[in-house]
């Protein structure tokens, strides 16, 4: 069942976004029910609660950090210089839906910020845009670093009755915060390293590692 997703193709938005460099972003495993059901809320559920607007298509994931240098050369040789935890010791927790005023950050669901998450995203910055700097990695880290997981992107204002309508469509997908479960979250996945400095429609990942 998840696998019918990759039919999906987005529209092409052109937007002011564009990331400073590259992305590294945490993605579900592509068989787990929670990969299915984010991926037609980004595909289907949430666009059609705002008709006549385009919104790309985008893979579920949450990002480690932006600012990676696109010309890293062996992208995959970048990739396994990461410190990476074993298979499932990074946790994905939602804890809430959030309506934001930036394009990337209108309709989001809030992720926990775990140690192991924590970690991870200090280690994809200390190597991927600190040149090896723990200092400044470990303040990015503890004063900026927001961990969410996008459902749309969209330079539009929300209303309070569209809100609703937001949370209801993801309710109806059975995702739920603060709990356990195969839709509260997930655990494991891959770290993808995607050039984010070209428009949506050309994001796709450079590299891939498994955790």
């Amino acid at each position: 069942m998840p696998g019918t997703v990759a039919s999906f193709r987005a529209t092409d938005v052109h937007c002011p976004y564009l990331a400073l460099g590259a992305s590294l972003w945490l993605v579900p495993p592509s068989s787990s029910p929670i990969y299915f059901h984010l991926s037609y809320l980004v595909a289907r559920d949430i666009p059609s609660k705002f008709p006549g607007l385009s919104t790309p298509f985008f893979i579920p994931h949450v990002t480690l950090t932006s600012g990676v240098p696109t010309d890293l050369g062996d992208a995959e040789a970048f990739l396994d210089k990461l410190s990476i935890p074993a298979t499932n010791e990074v946790a994905i927790t939602f804890e809430a839906l959030d309506i934001g005023g930036e394009l990337v950050k209108k309709c989001t669901l809030r992720v926990t910020k775990s140690p192991s998450l924590e970690a991870l995203a200090k280690e994809c910055r200390r190597v991927g845009v600190e040149q090896g700097d723990e200092e400044k990695a470990e303040k990015w880290v503890k004063e900026e670093y927001g961990p969410h997981c996008s459902l749309m992107y969209a330079d539009i204002d929300v209303s309070e009755q569209q809100k609703k309508s937001l949370e209801d469509a993801v309710t109806k997908r059975g995702l739920n915060f603060h709990q356990e479960g195969e839709l509260a979250g997930w655990k494991g996945g891959e770290v993808w390293l995607v050039d984010t400095s070209k428009g949506f429609e050309s994001w796709a990942p450079v590299a891939v590692r498994k955790l």
